[in-house]
């Protein structure tokens, strides 16, 4: 087998990862509502606290944080030229799963496990600045967004910029996975930490 088609396999090992309908998968395995068909319906962690609990949100975060970390350790170990890549390539997967119609979740679990096999320092930056946000404002995806956000600065603070470019297409991709947030945040239509609604959020 020829490296060119190498590259190829592990890209699409890291896209079909990514693409693991995992909040769908766990809350099977539950017996909880279809978070697709409850709350946001999104599949991400936040919609399966609201529509399974904190069990089924926690084993969600988990295996989605760990798509990621997998994706970037399987390259890094074939096609060590391609890891940054296939993080990147794994958070697509997950957001927009070809599987679902290409209607995934926020990605933010799984871009979280994909820093976190980049840079574990650059990692630490993005939760605290998630539990900053999340603890003074209340909104998920503020803390979210900002986390992300977060990543290309931190690469440039610790000195760490061979990550500059990958983080910045990260944030782009969270800031497209959360555009309806953002119109909400913006209409001041948002629900926050332990409100309860039929609308759809993140």
């Amino acid at each position: 087998m020829s490296y060119f088609w190498l590259e190829i396999i592990i890209l699409a090992i890291a896209y079909t990862l990514g693409s693991i309908p995992t909040g769908i998968i766990v809350s099977k395995f539950l017996k909880t509502p279809n978070p697709r068909a409850s709350g946001s319906g999104n599949i991400g962690t936040t919609n399966m606290l609201r529509t399974g609990g904190k069990k089924a949100a926690a084993i969600t975060f988990v295996i989605d944080m760990l798509k990621g970390v997998l994706a970037v350790a399987i390259s890094y170990s074939f096609t060590p030229d391609l890891y940054q890549l296939a993080g990147m390539i794994s958070v697509i997967g997950h957001i927009f799963p070809v599987w679902l119609v290409f209607k995934g979740g926020k990605g933010i679990a799984t871009a979280l496990g994909v820093i976190i096999a980049w840079d574990y320092q650059i990692a630490i930056a993005c939760v605290i600045t998630w539990i900053a946000l999340v603890g003074t404002t209340r909104y998920v995806s503020v803390g979210s967004i900002g986390a992300v956000i977060i990543a290309p600065i931190a690469t440039i603070a610790l000195d760490k910029t061979v990550f500059l470019e990958a983080t910045l297409v990260l944030v782009a991709l969270i800031l497209i996975s959360h555009r309806e947030n953002i119109t909400r945040l913006i209409k001041g239509k948002e629900y926050k930490v332990g409100e309860k609604s039929d609308k759809k959020s993140k």
